[in-house]
């Protein structure tokens, strides 16, 4: 679409190919760019950036820059409500298409109140005291989402689970029940897929640190076609993982990477060698997981065109150093060199969450 390569605002062009492609609610949109302008909530957000883009290309089409109208229709069905007095301005003779919202399928709202009805039943009935929100989402939702991310580039997005518990738990802080989020006693949770709340007694978290020297042992099972992970190890042992910075399952870990879980001792499993830290509190694992490390990698390339920089091994083998976010951005550098890439390796990352190891390393 033209408009897109004249528009010098980066987020306005994201807004406008993201919804050249799916239908969002004001919140699903929202929370694309979540981790921006703090303060606003996702369906204030998604509303603004709907409106901002309908007086940009309102503007291009009165002003002549866009006069291939029929491009807009797939942006103004997927912006919902919001475009339906705008397209029939331009389409007065046709019929608006309602659609149902990619991610949450138009229900994120009901969600909400449903979980704030469910919450406040069980912590105005004296079962527990102490609490903090949670949220399990369905495994559809989960596997959107990560799709979405992953092939849109979402470098500010917020999960799902976490607008929800946000917003209930403002709610219900505002009527009395404040949240514990240093050191609750019991979590009250939201199950999405069958829009029942449960309770359970917490866990201590501790955090850790790994090597994976394996390749083909993910952190996680779910949605992989590798028959064992780390994850289903730790099942075995009645011990949960809750959070592991994320890597492809064929990159060796070669740094120390974090991995928070039940109280543990040192181990070696599956490829994995995992050295113990200390305990942290949910809040703490709030903030390691909202920090998104960059990261270096080590690639060994087979080339009979080295490049300068590049670190002979054997004959025609060469270790490569790239900075990247991931191996694909690492195969999208090497690329020009016509490498052929033999492993990759991850050896180090740096930034907030690299600081934030180094202090509990040398704590101990």
């Amino acid at each position: 679409m033209k408009r897109c390569s004249e528009t010098s605002n980066e987020i306005e062009s994201k807004v406008i190919d993201l919804l050249r492609k799916y239908p969002l609610c004001d919140s699903c949109l929202g929370r694309c760019f979540g981790k921006l302008s703090y303060g606003l909530r996702n369906e204030e957000r998604g509303k603004g950036l709907k409106t901002s883009i309908m007086l940009e290309l309102d503007f291009m089409v009165k002003s002549h820059k866009l006069e291939e109208l029929l491009s807009l229709k797939e942006i103004m069905f997927n912006m919902g409500h919001i475009a339906e007095g705008w397209f029939r301005l331009y389409f007065p003779k046709e019929q608006f298409q309602y659609r149902a919202c990619y991610i949450c399928n138009n229900e994120i709202d009901d969600m909400k109140k449903d979980f704030l009805k469910k919450a406040e039943e069980i912590l105005r009935s004296g079962q527990i005291g102490s609490y903090v929100l949670g949220v399990k989402l369905s495994d559809s939702i989960r596997m959107l989402e990560d799709d979405l991310v992953v092939k849109e580039s979402l470098e500010y997005y917020e999960s799902m689970k976490h607008e929800i518990k946000r917003e209930v738990g403002k709610v219900l802080a505002e009527r009395g029940l404040v949240p514990n989020m240093e050191d609750p006693d019991w979590e009250v949770i939201y199950d999405v897929s069958t829009r029942s709340v449960f309770k359970v007694k917490t866990t201590k978290k501790q955090l850790n640190f790994f090597n994976r020297l394996s390749r083909g042992v993910p952190i996680s099972s779910w949605n992989s076609p590798y028959p064992n992970s780390l994850s289903s190890e730790f099942d075995k042992m009645g011990k949960k993982i809750f959070y592991s910075v994320s890597e492809q399952p064929d990159v060796r870990i070669l740094t120390d990477y974090p991995l928070v879980t039940d109280e543990i001792d040192n181990m070696k499993i599956g490829g994995y060698y995992i050295k113990k830290s200390s305990q942290i509190t949910r809040r703490d694992l709030s903030v390691i997981a909202a920090m998104k490390p960059k990261k270096k990698y080590k690639v060994t390339v087979f080339s009979t065109d080295p490049e300068e920089g590049w670190e002979k091994v054997y004959g025609d083998i060469y270790d490569v150093f790239i900075d990247a976010n991931s191996p694909s951005e690492v195969m999208e550098k090497l690329k020009v060199s016509k490498a052929q890439i033999l492993f990759i390796d991850l050896v180090a990352y740096h930034g907030r969450l690299s600081k934030v190891a180094d202090l509990y390393t040398k704590g101990e």
